[in-house]
């Protein structure tokens, strides 16, 4: 199984959330991060890169643009926020079925994960909390 993590710009949440799920080691489900609004190469933000060491959790150091390629390899896309999936909707509509935000995609109700992007340390551990809580449940969804 492949799943992609989509943002805007690949260097806060969606590399968070490749290195969270990625530190599980799940058999068979291998994990990419990518944004809509970047380019390959930006250097992961600083408190994200930070937070990621901290808890010794294997991460992918640079960003990558989403592509058709990377839409045509996921088994799931699942995005940051509803724009995001909007946005994918919009431009990869064949692979519509699945794009889905995270938050939706485990909990039916799931809430936009906001973007610390510029914060404080406090700001973005507390988008690495969320997103951990989502990709437990995200674990336990995808047999786990």
């Amino acid at each position: 199984m492949n799943i992609l993590f989509v943002c805007t710009g690949n260097t806060c949440r969606s590399p968070m959330a490749e290195a969270i799920l990625r530190a599980r080691q799940l058999p068979e489900v291998n994990v990419q991060s990518a944004g809509i609004f970047t380019q390959d190469g930006i250097p992961m933000s600083e408190h994200a890169h930070a937070l990621v060491r901290e808890h010794n959790y294997p991460y992918t150091l640079t960003s990558q643009m989403v592509s058709p390629e990377l839409i045509e390899w996921a088994n799931y896309v699942l995005t940051m926020t509803q724009s995001h999936r909007d946005h994918l909707h919009i431009l990869y509509p064949e692979a519509k079925d699945k794009i889905e935000t995270l938050a939706s995609f485990v909990e039916h109700d799931g809430q936009d994960i906001q973007d610390p992007y510029g914060g404080t340390y406090d700001m973005y551990e507390a988008t690495f909390q969320q997103l951990t809580a989502y990709i437990e449940r995200l674990h336990q969804k995808i047999g786990g």
